[in-house]
C-alpha cells in the first residue's frame, strides 16, 4: 500500500492488515498447543496415539491401553524366540507357516489369523524389530520423540533421547522387565556394539502411579 499514491486502493492496507493479524493469532495458538502438550507430557499425563501398539487395545473408557488376549500371546512368543537366539528371519518364517496375519492386516480386518478369503502377507524383519524395541511391552509410553514448529515455518524433527520422556507404569506389561532387556542386549550384540539396558538411557522418567 502506498499512501502517496491517490489512486492506490485501501482496499490493499486492509487486506495487509488482516493477513498480519491472522498470521500472528495461528502463531499463537500453535504455540499455546504445543506448550499445553508438552505440560501433559511433563506431567505424565497419558494420551492415546493415532496407532495402538499390536498387542494392546483401548480399554472400556478410551483412557489407557490394555492387554488384547488375541494378540499378546503372539508378542510374547517373538520375545521368546528372540531371548532364545532366534533369528528375526527364522520368527518372520514361523508366523507366516502359522498364518499370523501382519499387525496392518490385523487392524484392517480384526483376525489375528488369516481366513480362507483373506490373502496372507509375511512379517517384515523390520515390524520385528520395532516391537522388540518398543517398552510399551513392559508397561512404558516414551512421549516428545519428534516435534515440529508450524509457526517458526519448521518440519519434523527427531527429538535427543535424553530430552524425551517416558511414562513408567503406564499401563499393565506383555514382557517381563529382565526379559526385556535380556532382548536389548541380543540386539545390541547383533549391532555389533556394547550393550546398554534401556532402563539407563537418560530419558526424563515419570511413574504414572505417581499421579493416580
Amino acid at each position: 500500500y502506498d499512501s502517496a499514491d491517490a489512486n492506490c486502493s485501501r482496499e490493499l492496507l486492509l487486506i495487509s492488515l488482516k493477513n498480519l493479524m491472522h498470521e500472528m493469532y495461528a502463531k499463537d495458538i500453535s504455540k499455546k498447543v504445543g506448550s499445553t502438550f508438552r505440560m501433559k507430557q511433563e506431567k505424565g499425563i497419558f494420551y492415546r496415539t493415532s496407532t495402538i501398539p499390536y498387542g494392546y487395545q483401548m480399554d472400556e473408557s478410551s483412557t489407557n491401553y490394555r492387554i488384547c488376549e488375541q494378540t499378546a500371546p503372539i508378542v510374547r512368543e517373538i520375545f521368546r524366540q528372540y531371548s532364545q537366539r532366534v533369528s528375526s528371519y527364522t520368527i518372520c518364517k514361523w508366523l507366516y507357516e502359522n498364518h499370523v496375519q501382519t499387525p496392518k492386516q490385523y487392524a484392517q480386518t480384526g483376525n489375528v489369523y488369516r481366513n480362507p478369503e483373506d490373502g496372507l502377507k509375511s512379517w517384515h524383519f523390520s515390524t520385528i524389530k520395532r516391537i522388540l524395541e518398543n517398552p510399551v511391552y513392559i508397561g512404558n509410553v516414551i512421549r516428545h520423540k519428534s516435534e515440529q514448529s508450524f509457526f517458526a515455518g519448521k518440519k519434523v524433527s527427531e527429538v535427543p533421547e535424553h530430552k524425551q520422556i517416558i511414562i513408567e507404569n503406564n499401563h499393565e506389561a506383555i514382557i517381563g522387565r529382565q526379559m526385556f532387556e535380556n532382548v536389548q542386549k541380543i540386539l545390541e550384540q547383533a549391532k555389533g556394539k556394547k550393550p546398554e539396558l534401556t532402563c539407563k538411557r537418560q530419558f526424563v522418567v515419570f511413574d504414572r502411579n505417581v499421579f493416580q
